[in-house]
């Protein structure tokens, strides 16, 4: 099918499709219980920017961001410790 444009998100909220198909390497923010999805817990770690941003990053793509000062740690952790995001 030949289309004149394109406009993305379309799926922006369909987590099977996104995580499971689409495998974004970085997320930007958690929205709409992603946090609690037991696929994106397996396959992402949550990260926290040099610049002080959290972001979640797939499990692999770690080479592809060049951050020096960039810290990964669980998203379990997060919830038990309360911690942001």
């Amino acid at each position: 099918m030949a289309v004149d444009r394109f406009i993305p998100a379309h799926s922006k909220w369909d987590w099977d499709y996104v995580v499971g198909e689409r495998r974004p390497d970085v997320f930007l923010e958690q929205t709409r219980g992603l946090l609690r999805r037991p696929d994106f817990n397996q396959a992402y770690r949550a990260a926290l920017t040099g610049a002080g941003d959290w972001i979640f990053v797939r499990r692999g793509a770690e080479p592809r961001l060049r951050d020096p000062n960039i810290t990964y740690v669980e998203i379990a952790s997060l919830r038990e410790t309360g911690g942001d995001p």
